[in-house]
């Protein structure tokens, strides 16, 4: 059974996350998310551990001081987002045929 929440977005395009989502994702005030776009216009919304997230920042960080460039980068973070979810990776490659 699915759930739908509506919320207004404020005028700096804000968001506030309903009660339900934050209990259902596990988050909370300053818990890192991921916002998944795919192709067919649907997104989905995942909690980001906190391993997960020091690993990408550790990863953006010697991608810039190595002096790579946006288009490197951006194929380089498609590799280690594939790494670090390979399950939703599938899921999009499965979307994407």
């Amino acid at each position: 059974m699915s759930t739908i929440e509506v919320v207004k977005m404020g005028v700096k395009g804000h968001l506030i996350m309903p009660q339900i989502i934050r209990e259902k994702l596990g988050v909370d005030k300053g818990s890192n998310v991921a916002w998944v776009i795919k192709n067919n216009g649907e997104i989905s919304i995942r909690a980001l551990n906190e391993q997960t997230f020091e690993i990408e920042n550790e990863f953006e960080k010697a991608l810039k001081a190595a002096g790579i460039t946006y288009d490197e980068w951006q194929e380089n973070r498609a590799i280690a987002f594939q790494k670090a979810y390979p399950e939703l990776s599938q899921e999009l490659e499965q979307t994407h045929v």
